[in-house]
């Protein structure tokens, strides 16, 4: 039966096993009315993905109802032809009159039974095609509303060296970056997506990417048929990494020349004295058998172990090998017109070492290799192997599949992945169609960005604002009361300038950056373990940024991005003014860009960082009333900040100054 993976992740789980899709839609079915709560007010925009993965999903429960109720024709139906099967062979070989006729009919009607079976396997495949597919058309519904838990969540491994911008941003993790797109299904396709999210691509690559997440955006039925058959494949660990480091290895039976002269001699040697035996009936050619088959016990004993090594790294793979198989089909099926698609495509339709056929072959050859696992047919492994030595010869065939194929395996799952990271990110685009795709201008040293949002809120949470930071010798300096979205806002401009340079759209109606990299100080965190206090930990943090902003000084070709939330709060006021001062000013005269929240409202006047501070503040809004509630607007505007709130929020909790 087919399996897919269980979407109902809970907050911070790692990836559960496969789930049969029987119990997957039985859990889906209690709880998905109560979980998906109707949205009026959403915009336009978006209720059109909404109804399109609404409309889906409908058409896939109905399916499912009438694929159930062939279920229960079905079974009716084979059970009435196996008791008339049975009982046209009981009058039959009863004796009753007319025995011919009912041997007849027993036979036409266990031809039917196994028709019958046919149908229902075919049934059943349907069936779980339909399950799979409504639940990923749920999870499409879950991830509009940023309901995260109904989301499948992947682990991804990532450098030491990545870990801070990744955590600081939500890239990767629950109710992240990767969990909104990811909808690559094979490990390839994720560890690519990953990649792009962390290490920006060049401008002129950013542009082809574009192009085909343009165009695949409109592949939905592509799309759905990607992760279809990459469901299947999402918990094999090893994925396509192990099959590359197989077909790139050294060919293990090629070497040993002799063995090859030796097994082949001793295979022709055996075929020859049957056919002499059974043409002839000497006794020489019965002990002439009886001799090879002992010489082939001698050589199975010695080289088996080695042999069978070789079988165990490729036997376990055959349903992968399939399966991609099937989905290399998939890509050649539809015709792309972008230039990064069909450069893909090229990869994948080369006919003379494309993957098509390549996997075709192996997969018949993994099913001979697989001869000796295969019940009965077991005996006829032991007959062959003492007789034809069978496993070196499919040893041979492996190797010669490695040296015709070997060296294009990794560009083909190469391909593949690549192509999965697109159909994740027009996945994206093609659930919020308003999202624009970026602008990347070298000579521009300016993020310009109009209506900025955060991908991760959801529409009916998301307050849009334009905002600009750079060029080089300014700084973007946040202001503003607690929980008033200074912290949202540095976010919304570090996420989108990662999705902007893996090739996405962004969440604004225009974004035009030049090329950054990323540098970010927003959570800290001390470690017992190591004896680091939080501000020793940040001093730390702080440290790497500025090194790097040093390096970037002579970098010609990209910017140092750094967004800096509340930094060197573990000190005291007056030493904290000094140490942000002296930390901003190294970044700027190394010609870094960026932005910082602080609630320290003098360093906008403070004479180092005067000239290069540009001041913009969010504010609240205290209502007189019996309660005295306090809302946000999360709108950006000039200046700095001139109000304050945390008394406001002390008294608002019962913290109040007793009279």
């Amino acid at each position: 039966m087919l399996e897919l993976p269980c979407p109902e992740q809970q907050n911070g789980e790692r990836s559960k096993p496969l789930l049969t899709l029987d119990r997957a839609l039985a859990s889906e079915d209690q709880i998905w009315n109560a979980r998906m709560p109707e949205n009026p007010t959403e915009p336009a925009l978006t209720k059109n993905a909404r109804q399109y993965y609404e409309a889906s999903r409908q058409n896939y429960i109905d399916r499912l109802i009438e694929i159930r109720k062939w279920d229960r024709r079905l079974v009716l139906i084979r059970l009435g032809l196996f008791s008339s099967a049975g009982t046209a062979f009981f009058l039959a070989v009863s004796g009753a009159p007319g025995s011919v006729f009912w041997y007849v009919l027993g036979g036409i009607l266990v031809v039917a039974f196994v028709v019958a079976a046919r149908a229902d396997e075919r049934n059943a495949e349907q069936r779980a095609e339909a399950k799979w597919l409504k639940t990923w058309h749920e999870m499409s519904l879950a991830r509009i509303d940023r309901h995260w838990k109904y989301v499948r969540e992947f682990e991804v491994q990532l450098p030491e060296s990545d870990r801070d911008v990744a955590n600081d941003l939500d890239l990767f993790g629950h109710a992240s970056l990767f969990q909104l797109l990811n909808r690559a299904w094979t490990p390839r396709g994720r560890a690519t997506l990953a990649r792009w999210l962390v290490h920006p691509a060049k401008a002129g690559e950013i542009s082809l990417r574009n192009s085909a997440v343009e165009q695949l955006a409109d592949e939905q039925s592509l799309r759905e048929r990607l992760a279809l058959l990459g469901g299947v494949l999402s918990d094999s660990l090893a994925g396509p990494e192990a099959m590359i480091a197989w077909a790139g290895a050294p060919a293990w039976y090629a070497p040993h020349r002799w063995l090859i002269v030796l097994t082949r001699t001793l295979s022709i040697l055996m075929i020859s004295l049957l056919i002499g035996w059974a043409v002839t009936g000497m006794q020489s050619m019965a002990i002439g058998i009886v001799a090879v088959v002992g010489a082939n016990l001698i050589v199975c004993i010695g080289w088996n172990g080695a042999i069978h090594s070789v079988f165990d790294q490729v036997s376990g793979r055959h349903r992968e090998v399939c399966q991609y198989g099937v989905i290399f089909q998939l890509l050649l099926s539809r015709p792309f017109s972008s230039p990064k698609l069909v450069q893909l495509r090229s990869v994948i339709e080369n006919h003379e070492h494309g993957p098509i056929h390549a996997m075709t072959i192996l997969a018949r050859i993994m099913s001979l290799a697989s001869l000796r696992h295969a019940g009965l047919l077991s005996l006829l492994h032991i007959v062959l192997q003492l007789t034809i030595l069978w496993d070196f010869h499919i040893c041979r065939l492996l190797d010669s599949w490695k040296g015709r194929y070997g060296r294009y395996v990794e560009d083909w799952f190469d391909s593949l992945g690549q192509l999965e990271s697109l159909a994740s990110l027009a996945a994206l685009k093609h659930d919020n169609p308003d999202w624009c795709f970026p602008e990347i201008d070298a000579k521009d040293p300016i993020i310009r960005a109009n209506q900025l949002g955060h991908p991760l809120l959801s529409d009916r949470q998301r307050v849009r604002n334009d905002v600009s930071v750079g060029p080089p010798g300014t700084v973007l300096l946040i202001t503003g009361s607690n929980m008033s979205g200074k912290s949202t806002l540095l976010r919304a401009i570090g996420v989108n300038v990662a999705l902007a340079q893996a090739g996405g759209p962004v969440c604004a109606t225009r974004f035009r950056i030049p090329p950054v990299t990323l540098a970010t100080s927003i959570r800290v965190r001390d470690s017992l373990e190591e004896g680091v206090s939080y501000f020793l930990a940040e001093l730390r943090q702080l440290k790497r940024i500025v090194d790097r902003a040093v390096t970037y000084q002579t970098h010609s070709d990209r910017t140092l991005l750094y967004l800096l939330d509340e930094i060197l709060q573990g000190t005291n006021s007056k030493e904290r003014h000094i140490a942000v001062c002296q930390v901003v000013a190294h970044l700027v005269e190394c010609g870094a860009i960026g932005a910082i929240t602080t609630h320290d409202l003098d360093l906008a006047t403070s004479p180092d960082l005067q000239q290069s501070i540009r001041p913009v503040h969010f504010r609240e809004t205290l209502h007189e009333d019996a309660d005295q509630t306090m809302t946000f607007d999360y709108q950006l505007r000039e200046g700095i900040a001139s109000t304050t709130n945390a008394l406001k929020l002390l008294a608002l909790v019962g913290l109040r100054k007793n009279a």
